[in-house]
């Protein structure tokens, strides 16, 4: 399944593979995954504001103080998982005070991100009714 849905061509480089999730291991094994189909790349995706990451808990819904351990052990998952030649990635929104994103840029950093791209955007934030 996995070599019929991800097909890549000769020129399709650099390649980098986009993920979202909550669970460290699952990301780091999806991550290894795909460096070992031709990855150059891995990224992580935090700064979906879709209700739908909403309900999966995935997403710019991780950017929260209460799940900073989740990022940066998933971050770290990343980074165990993809050979020293893929480089790790996240994308982050803005966050409440410019001090907090800087915080959760160094945080991302220290944990194995290479690069770390920020949406001038603030965070969404959907409330359960």
């Amino acid at each position: 399944f996995r070599a019929s849905f991800f097909q890549t061509h000769a020129d399709d480089h650099p390649l980098v593979a986009h993920f979202c999730g909550d669970d460290p291991s699952t990301v780091g094994r999806a991550c290894r995954m795909a460096a070992d189909l031709g990855a150059d790349a891995v990224d992580l995706n935090l700064g979906c504001p879709q209700r739908v990451a909403f309900a999966g808990h995935y997403g710019s819904y991780l950017l929260g103080d209460d799940d900073r351990q989740t990022v940066v052990a998933i971050v770290k998952a990343m980074r165990a998982a993809a050979p020293p030649d893929v480089a790790v990635c996240a994308k982050v929104r803005l966050l409440d005070a410019p001090e907090h994103t800087r915080k959760l840029v160094e945080d991302l950093r220290d944990a194995g991100a290479q690069v770390v791209a920020i949406h001038g955007r603030k965070r969404a934030t959907w409330h359960k009714k």
